[in-house]
């Protein structure tokens, strides 16, 4: 077995530079997604990027929820949205979802297929639910999630 001398980095397959001594090749970046309504959930999101998420609820629910529950929230909407998991669905329209908020009382999440879909501008009626407020909120990231009051 072959082992690189110490103090040194192996990386196999890249060959070093002669322009820039010391330095390797840079490997390519993987290519980017074209910008579709469809996301892909933050599997390695850090702490941070969901306090962000946080500072952008309105104050009435952030007074009601820790930040540790809203982290869990946010992660927990997420897959749902992207079909990871499946929520507790309260009700259900011809374009979109609306499942149930376990972590604020009074709050429904919605997940919309389409968010820039003009037929969701009209009136929707949706099974099981007595009654579903206005949104409250709206995901920056992922526009199809919203929070709605009751």
């Amino acid at each position: 077995m072959r082992v690189p001398r110490i103090g040194s980095v192996y990386t196999p397959r890249v060959k070093k530079n002669n322009n820039a001594v010391g330095h390797y090749k840079k490997l390519t970046d993987p290519p980017t997604s074209s910008g579709s309504s469809e996301q892909k959930a933050n599997f390695g999101a850090s702490v941070a990027y969901y306090l962000k998420k946080y500072n952008t609820l309105p104050p009435e629910i952030k007074k009601n929820l820790s930040p540790k529950d809203a982290i869990d929230m946010f992660k927990d909407m997420e897959f749902v949205a992207n079909g990871l998991t499946r929520g507790k669905r309260v009700g259900q329209g011809s374009k979109s979802s609306v499942y149930d908020n376990p972590w604020l009382k009074g709050y429904y999440f919605i997940v919309l297929d389409d968010p820039n879909d003009a037929s969701l501008a009209k009136e929707t009626i949706y099974t099981k639910v007595d009654h579903i407020g206005d949104a409250v909120w709206c995901d920056r990231d992922d526009k199809r999630i919203q929070l709605l009051g009751s």
